[in-house]
């Protein structure tokens, strides 16, 4: 979804709450009976991730095959990571931080995110087994930490002291990376499989394009006629997915797998982006057609499966297992008050 030595690894307790979170939504999934293009089978439980006690917000960003779920929300008007596991929240804090926001986890339960001490620039975290670490590379001004592999390798992005502009970065066995090369401007992080493969996207004076980078060497991700992309995921096939503009300014998604690019936007939509992919090749994204309001999607071999509950407004899904389980935000009402969800296929 990233040190040349460990630094100060911090050993604290995490505030848990234990609360009733899942609240079924529908039996069914919204989908337009008119829609005349091939559709997926898989259908959904909807389930709504409800709050604990004077939390304003819950939005997740990551799942792993256990469920356990990580992301951020508004605690006491602050800015705070979580994880929740089968009806619990624990808060993801650092000792001394005022912000947090958990952005991934891995199969080993080991959490990774980035937020701020006070008057300090952001740098990133990764909690594992009760205790955090800092992650930031040796002389950076700051850090962004965003995946972790189940190797315990680390991706991120920040700035790096040298320019004004910020670099991705990989820490892997102890060790930091900087991942640029000659021409980038910019270049920033998302993800990472079990096989060290990165994927992200970079800037040049004219031009952002999504990348790969595996041992040492780049290639770069554009789709043919396209005005610009990014690589947002990759699965441990190495089928890459992100979203991009086409020629005619089209945001869409895409999928890439040895040099093949695959348009992803189901038919008749205007808009497209893709979020993410499991090890089974199934991709989730959201986008609209010319029906108001967001709603998501499956794409399965070819298939898809228009995602959106009954009586909710919009629909965002971020990140699916590899179970098939997804999670994300949607809207219920016009107050745009954005609401946690798991969403989880049948098996009947």
């Amino acid at each position: 979804m990233r040190i040349c030595k460990r630094q100060g690894i911090q050993t604290t307790g995490i505030k848990t709450i234990l609360i009733v979170v899942l609240l079924i939504v529908s039996a069914a999934c919204g989908s337009d009976s008119n829609e005349r293009h091939s559709q997926a089978k898989t259908d959904y439980d909807y389930y709504e991730l409800m709050l604990p006690p004077d939390w304003g917000s819950a939005l997740p960003l990551s799942i792993n095959d256990d469920r356990i779920i990580v992301g951020w929300g508004y605690h006491s008007n602050m800015k705070v990571g979580f994880s929740y596991n089968d009806g619990v929240y624990s808060e993801l804090l650092p000792l001394n931080w005022y912000i947090s926001y958990a952005d991934d986890i891995n199969e080993q339960g080991d959490v990774v995110g980035w937020g701020w001490e006070y008057e300090k620039p952001s740098k990133g975290f990764l909690y594992s087994n009760g205790n955090y670490m800092t992650v930031l590379p040796p002389g950076w001004l700051s850090a962004q930490v965003t995946g972790i592999n189940n190797k315990g390798d680390v991706i991120g992005f920040g700035n790096d002291n040298i320019s004004i502009n910020e670099s991705a970065f990989l820490f892997s066995g102890g060790e930091y990376t900087k991942l640029s090369s000659p021409g980038w401007s910019d270049s920033y992080a998302f993800d990472i499989n079990d096989h060290g493969v990165v994927v992200g996207w970079y800037s040049t004076s004219n031009s952002l394009s999504g990348f790969m980078y595996s041992q040492g060497a780049y290639v770069s991700i554009l789709p043919p006629g396209w005005l610009s992309a990014e690589a947002d995921a990759v699965n441990n096939n190495n089928v890459v997915v992100g979203t991009g503009r086409d020629s005619e300014d089209t945001l869409k998604g895409f999928m890439y797998k040895d040099g093949k690019y695959t348009e992803l936007i189901p038919p008749g939509w205007l808009s497209s982006s893709v979020t993410d992919i499991n090890s089974k090749g199934e991709v989730v994204g959201y986008g609209y057609d010319e029906k108001p309001g967001y709603k998501g999607f499956l794409y399965f071999k070819g298939k898809y499966k228009i995602l959106l509950p009954p009586d909710w407004r919009q629909f965002w899904p971020e990140n699916i297992n590899d179970d098939g389980v997804m999670i994300g935000t949607g809207e219920k009402d016009m107050i745009n008050n954005k609401i946690g969800f798991i969403a989880v296929p049948r098996t009947d």
